[in-house]
């Protein structure tokens, strides 16, 4: 398991890249409505699907994160009231 910084480094990443894919998702719509052509449109719907893709990673790796912090806390509150 990586610790909480390194998934939080992941997690960043994974966010700049989905803007990456959203903004290219764009251009490329835009591209297919300014031009009309197919393969600009199945570019887009690409980028944008990565986008999706990659945006539900992030959440993921950051839930993860949020609930291992929790759990730890948790956890810890109950060995104190253990030792008490």
């Amino acid at each position: 398991m990586l610790p909480n910084d390194e998934r939080s480094k992941i997690a960043s990443a994974f966010g700049l890249a989905s803007e990456i894919c959203l903004f290219a998702s764009g251009v490329f719509l835009l591209g297919a409505i300014l031009i009309d052509q197919d393969i600009s449109g199945l570019l887009s719907v690409a980028f944008f699907s990565l986008f999706c893709i990659i945006s539900l990673a992030k959440n993921n790796i950051e839930a993860t994160n949020e609930f291992r912090k929790r759990t730890r806390s948790l956890k810890n509150e109950d060995d104190k009231k253990i030792q008490n």
